[in-house]
């Protein structure tokens, strides 16, 4: 079986190695260091110091899951629009675990993956910025995926593994998401940013349903999720009225 994606330039220069403490410092490392051309991934399959959004921890058990950071170069994309990259993302790994499992792979706000309600990969962007460009963009992707296993502090933890009661080959998963995302990517370049944001509703979890939301002083209240702004807030409505939310100012509560 060959793993060798079918793409233009994603994948095309995959640096794999044993272990690594973060895929996502030794991608910015690299940037610093030399000439990378877009496209360029940095993989293990052994992460030990992987991080998360806000600083949070992701655990990786070795030979079990994927992490890898991609180098795009997406400098077709101003700041204020950066967002964009994190739903592609999100959506390719989507699109990836929905061929392989009849649940319901769907979008945690801002790019978490679930399968059912159980997360099976986060995502950590890092972006370096000028007055009106990304100029690089380091795209972290930590995927559970033969892991069965999970601390008793991670209730809300899977894996495609756990889902399906299947093994995966971990390369051949990789080059599923080496080539959904470039297609993703490639469309935000020709300038379909509505098709990308209509297509992140569609998949997004909890999207037109009340819930439950938690403030960070312990204040709960029940709201609808109505969409997202193009910067990346959360929307939510409640009372007739609509409030827009960054990453960490709310959280939905589980069930």
């Amino acid at each position: 079986m060959t793993h060798l994606p079918n793409t233009l330039f994603i994948g095309k220069v995959l640096l794999h190695f044993p272990s690594l403490a973060s895929t996502n410092a030794s991608a910015s490392e690299m940037l610093t260091e030399m000439q990378v051309s877009e496209g360029t991934v940095i993989s293990t399959f052994n992460q030990f110091a992987g991080r998360g959004q806000m600083g949070n921890t992701w655990a990786c058990l070795p030979d079990e899951n994927i992490a890898m950071s991609i180098i795009l170069m997406p400098k077709f994309l101003s700041p204020q629009r950066q967002f964009l990259l994190n739903c592609i993302t999100a959506l390719a790994v989507r699109d990836t675990l929905a061929r392989h499992t009849n649940k319901q792979v769907s979008v945690k706000w801002p790019n978490d993956v679930l399968i059912e309600d159980k997360k099976v990969c986060g995502i950590l962007i890092q972006n370096t910025l000028s007055s009106n460009q990304i100029l690089t963009s380091i795209v972290g992707i930590g995927l559970n995926i033969n892991q069965t296993i999970f601390s008793p502090d991670l209730p809300y933890a899977s894996s495609l593994a756990i889902e399906t009661g299947e093994q995966f080959d971990l390369k051949f998963l990789q080059k599923e998401c080496f080539e959904t995302l470039e297609r993703y990517y490639l469309s935000l370049r020709s300038g379909n940013t509505h098709r990308v944001e209509r297509a992140y509703l569609a998949q997004l979890y909890a999207y037109r349903e009340v819930r439950t939301y938690e403030l960070p002083d312990g204040t709960r209240f029940d709201a609808t999720l109505v969409g997202i702004t193009a910067t990346g807030q959360l929307i939510l409505a409640w009372n007739g009225q609509e409030q827009h939310f960054n990453v960490k100012e709310v959280a939905l509560l589980r069930s």
